[in-house]
């Protein structure tokens, strides 16, 4: 059991030398490569000891990354969900995301390509792609207004 527990250590450090992991990630890493819950258990204590999984860190650079990428905060929060991190972790910090800014900087984009269309079709497209992204209605409806008016 101790080879098997510092094999699965050290590929988790392995692992979290190339980039930043949640716990369930590191967990369903190891479940992949068949250890054992205890041993799943123990690597998870030992790296939460150490600190090498810190999971704020890993919240601020996914939503720093999605703002850099104009991701809408409910596409940046459904991806730090699935990597199991709470809600309550970064609740407030999705909050603090100015949604409409993004959706206006992807409607100019949008609308840069599509600049022949007629102003119907080319709100038509911007509601079409916003709402892909995540938006909510009221604030494609808000951006495509302050859009369209100038």
């Amino acid at each position: 059991m101790d080879k098997k527990y510092e094999k699965a250590k050290r590929y988790s450090i392995w692992l979290l030398s190339k980039k930043d992991y949640s716990q369930q990630e590191i967990s369903n890493k190891l479940k992949n490569k068949n250890y054992t819950e205890d041993i799943i258990n123990k690597v998870i204590k030992f790296l939460d000891k150490y600190k090498f999984i810190n999971e704020d860190k890993l919240v601020e650079k996914e939503i720093e990354y999605g703002i850099k990428k104009l991701k809408s905060p409910e596409y940046i929060k459904n991806k730090l969900l699935l990597k199991g991190i709470k809600y309550d972790k970064f609740k407030e910090k999705i909050l603090k995301i100015d949604e409409f800014e993004i959706a206006c900087n992807l409607a100019l984009k949008k609308m840069k390509k599509n600049k022949n269309n007629e102003k119907n079709e080319i709100k038509y497209k911007i509601f079409k792609y916003l709402s892909t992204k995540g938006f909510n209605y009221d604030i494609i409806e808000k951006v495509v207004n302050k859009i369209l008016e100038t």
